[in-house]
């Protein structure tokens, strides 16, 4: 039995040295997890310290004059966005009156467009006078000179004068046109 009492003997003085171990290395960290708990807690009480003298700063002079910076602040903006804004009207009212030099200005070249459109027809329609009128003397001299002869008689082939204004030579020219109402009566005129 003596055996068995210095086993649990060195048994009792080992777990006692294991304990003490174990309770000097949990000291350790619980020392200085405690000290990093005190450094956070310092760290804190000087925020709150700094945020203390602030609010002692804060006097209602201190209040008063912030209070004015900021409207002061507040007005230059405000007077910023008036003077943009007055900008931007002003460029609207630009915008609108060059819409209305252009609208003035399409307005005129529509009107003149309208009356380029009359002045065409009037022309289309003395052309188709004229090619109507080509048309017309086109039929008198595609008449061949012997149906011509024919029809009046014999036709000097010498070239005809120049119209001189008197009834003869218009008489001629009538009668070799075979225009209506021409006779050789009128020749001898």
């Amino acid at each position: 039995m003596d055996i068995l009492l210095v086993i649990s003997s060195l048994a009792s003085a080992l777990a006692a040295v294991l304990a003490w171990t174990a309770k000097l290395w949990w000291g350790k960290e619980y020392s200085a997890a405690k000290n990093e708990t005190i450094k956070a807690k310092d760290a804190q009480i000087e925020l709150l310290q700094r945020e203390v003298q602030n609010y002692r700063e804060l006097t209602p002079m201190k209040i008063r004059e912030y209070f004015l910076s900021v409207k002061e602040q507040l007005e230059e903006y405000n007077n910023a966005l008036k003077a943009e804004l007055d900008e931007k009207e002003a460029t609207i009212e630009r915008m609108r009156a060059d819409d209305d030099l252009h609208n003035n200005v399409i307005e005129e070249l529509k009107a003149e467009k309208e009356d380029l459109r009359i002045r065409l027809n009037a022309i289309r329609n003395q052309i188709e006078g004229f090619d109507r009128e080509m048309d017309s003397i086109e039929v008198y001299l595609a008449t061949p000179i012997d149906a011509l002869v024919q029809k009046y008689g014999r036709v000097s082939r010498r070239p005809a004068k120049a119209p001189t204004g008197n009834g003869k030579t218009d008489a001629a020219l009538k009668l070799a046109l075979g225009e209506p109402g021409a006779t050789s009566e009128d020749e001898d005129n």
